[in-house]
């Protein structure tokens, strides 16, 4: 049989198999009576194999190979309770053998056990109440026969009844007891002597009591039956507390009424104890303890089911902060210490308060609270498990500084669905990464509805660039008069190609919608490349058409700045559309500059030296150092529109004009160009002009519009004395 075995070798995962069979033979030969030799019990064994690792693999993933797999073991004379407790010691090891992610397989191993162990004590079962009706007919047969030949009968029926390996009781119809096996008085710890005349429910656990007896009286009375099954826990003498699986029978008199009852029982502590271990396994987390994503699961469908109108549920959602680098850094060991230390102290946390908490992911808890009230309580929360792990953790002689980011989700409990709120948590999750970190972020609808609305933009985008929806818009961008200069008309220096994007449905769309979703999926390198081509397209027939055309400047994205081709696809698009590089602007935002390096900055390098214009777009909003510009390839500087807030108030902030004159006089100091965004009236363009900036842009100039607006503004431009302001 072929197994995906992922990349092993299949006579490798075969070889392993194959071992795997031998140790399981081995460990169950001795613990039961089997016919079959010892090559025929590997080689059923080695099928039985083969089965559970094609189902452990399979796809979608299905349990019941291992209720059979337990049935071919009973059927192969393997019965006693030693040879199951060493079958799945044995099974244990199988995701090893099969490989393909043991993590993975694990939660799948739980289920085939516990389905290995049920087909088992099913099948074990099966063949108990067949002994047990084959001894029930034995034992009435022979009451029947004593009512005709008394000692003949009760010498055979003493003799079956004390040498049955089943636990047999005989009791009257008000559960008293009138003779039991010795099976029995083994089973309850007690002498048999000692049972006679006691009443049966005495050995039953007290909670069980109640139900038992009506359910005996109800029968009793319905005559539903000549036997009853029932699995409950009962007493020993010594006062410990075990299972036992109870079938009751009827015996009738010789006319036909009831006579008294005949019980056999059979101890089945040791199944529940296994199938308790199993479903735990199954359930919690092996590393932390806590609850897994399964039980999570579970339990938020349970609250969500029995939810009234009045009920709320609070959700949060944790992951650590760059856990993965403690992974690499230290090893996965040390990891894993961590993650228990983590999980200690959020448990610390939600205790006390009853919360309900599980390790979902590798560094991923869920928190859930119920009888919230609104968000104050799971903020309150949240606030609380990220203070308890900001104390540094000791592990191994590390001082391990921990923060976490959390996602939290208030909302009404009935009729909302488990997926849904998990994934609304997750999302709110990384809002709180985007934010900072080490901090929490509450669901919001709107937003999210946004967001959504952002990725399946996103992935309409190929369709609509090919459906032509996607066009390119520009804003003139003007020279300022110089300080002393005569004022004189704004003379068109460049033009910054804008994006839009007219939806069929939705309207035209700005980039702020699509963008950051492209960025993140990576579309944007195509899309830029687009706008890029587009853009020198038009630049060039400015340079065929215009005496004095104007440089057309292009956004880039931090993700094209990392792209190893975007030196190609420049000088792809200067080359096809004849675009003298001087006629091209590159625009980055601060922080890909800054963080830009080798081969990063050798490209931006390559570009400024082709003749390119390369400029920081937004400057002051990031974390630049100033005296790292004079090392960059760079040409000019885009002020951000939130360091001239205080420049454009109808009130100018002297400290705010300050500030833009500081950063004006340093720029031209490294002989970058300054350009204004965001200029709304002739007011600002003064104040910026007399700041020292040498280019703006903005609604006082003209609005991003048809390149026909820009080529018109430019040749009108062309006509009338320029001011000697810097090129743009």
């Amino acid at each position: 049989m072929v197994l995906p075995m992922g990349s092993r070798d299949l006579a490798e995962a075969d070889r392993d198999l194959a071992g795997l069979a031998d140790r399981w033979a081995s460990a169950v030969r001795q613990t039961s009576f089997v016919a079959l030799s010892g090559p025929d019990l590997v080689d059923l064994l080695a099928t039985q194999l083969h089965r559970l690792a094609a189902a452990l693999v399979a796809d979608p993933f299905c349990d019941e190979p291992g209720y059979e797999v337990g049935a071919a073991l009973v059927s192969a004379r393997l019965t006693s309770e030693a040879a199951l407790h060493r079958t799945v010691a044995v099974l244990a090891e199988l995701p090893a053998v099969v490989g393909g992610g043991e993590h993975r397989l694990s939660g799948r191993m739980a289920a085939l056990l516990g389905a290995v162990a049920g087909g088992f004590t099913r099948a074990v079962r099966e063949r108990t109440v067949l002994e047990q009706e084959r001894v029930r007919l034995a034992a009435l047969n022979a009451v029947r026969a004593a009512e005709r030949s008394h000692r003949e009968s009760a010498a055979r029926l003493r003799a079956t009844f004390d040498a049955a390996g089943v636990a047999i009781a005989i009791g009257d119809l008000d559960g008293n007891l009138v003779d039991v096996n010795p099976a029995l008085a083994r089973m309850l710890g007690a002498e048999a002597g000692d049972l006679l005349g006691r009443s049966a429910f005495d050995f039953f656990h007290p909670d069980d009591v109640a139900t038992i007896q009506a359910a005996t009286q109800e029968w009793l009375s319905e005559g539903d039956g000549e036997q009853v099954r029932v699995e409950r826990r009962f007493r020993r003498a010594d006062g410990r507390v075990g299972w036992v699986m109870l079938t009751v029978s009827l015996a009738r008199t010789a006319g036909g009424g009831p006579g008294y009852l005949v019980a056999m029982a059979e101890d089945v502590t040791e199944r529940h104890r296994l199938q308790d271990e199993l479903h735990h396994q199954a359930h919690h987390d092996p590393l932390t303890g806590l609850p897994n994503r399964t039980l999570l699961w579970q339990h938020l469908a349970e609250l969500l089911g029995r939810a009234t109108p009045q009920c709320r549920l609070g959700l949060c959602f944790l992951d650590l902060d760059e856990f993965k680098m403690v992974n690499d850094t230290l090893g996965h060991g040390l990891g894993d210490q961590l993650l228990v230390a983590v999980a200690d102290r959020l448990h610390a946390c939600v205790r006390d308060a009853g919360h309900f908490i599980a390790r979902v992911g590798g560094d991923e808890f869920v928190v859930i609270l119920c009888g919230t009230n609104g968000p104050e309580r799971p903020v309150a929360l949240a606030e609380a498990m990220l203070a308890a792990l900001r104390p540094a953790i000791n592990i191994d002689g590390h001082h391990l500084n921990v923060s976490a980011s959390i996602g939290i989700v208030e909302q009404p409990a009935l009729g909302a669905d488990p997926e849904e709120i998990l994934r609304a948590a997750d999302t709110t999750l990384y809002w709180a990464k985007a934010d900072g970190r080490d901090r929490w972020a509450l669901f919001d609808a709107e937003r999210s509805a946004h967001q959504q609305l952002r990725y399946a933009l996103t992935g309409r985008l190929p369709a609509a660039l090919e459906a032509g929806e996607l066009t390119v818009e520009y804003q003139p961008i003007v020279a300022l008069p110089r300080a002393g200069a005569a004022r004189a008309p704004a003379g068109v220096r460049g033009a910054e190609a804008l994006l839009r994007w007219h939806h069929p449905e939705l309207g035209t769309l700005s980039p702020n919608t699509f963008v950051p979703a492209a960025e993140q999926t990576g579309l944007i390198v195509p899309l830029g490349r687009w706008v890029l081509r587009q853009a020198c397209t038009q630049a060039a027939q400015w340079q065929q058409r215009l005496a004095d055309p104007p440089f057309v400047s292009v956004n880039l994205s931090a993700r094209q700045c990392a792209d190893p081709g975007l030196l190609e696809d420049v000088t792809q698009a200067l080359d096809e559309t004849g675009l003298r590089p001087d006629g091209l602007q590159l625009e980055l935002t601060e922080t890909a500059v800054m963080q830009a390096c080798t081969p990063p900055r050798v490209i931006l390098q390559a570009l400024a030296d082709l003749g390119v214009r390369v400029a920081i777009d937004d400057f002051g909003i990031g974390y630049s150092n100033l005296a790292q510009l004079r090392h960059l390839p760079l040409h000019g500087l885009k002020l951000a529109g939130a360091l001239m807030a205080g420049v454009r108030a109808a009130t100018p902030d002297r400290v705010d004009e300050g500030v833009v004159a500081t950063v004006v006089s340093l720029a031209h100091t490294l002989d970058l160009t300054v350009t204004a965004e965001g200029v709304e009236n002739a007011a600002q363009a003064a104040r910026l002009a007399a700041l020292g900036c040498d280019l703006a842009q903005g609604w006082h100039f003209g609005r991003p519009g048809p390149a026909e607006v820009v080529e018109r503004l430019a040749a009108r431009t062309g006509d009338q004395p320029g001011d000697g302001g810097p090129p743009g």
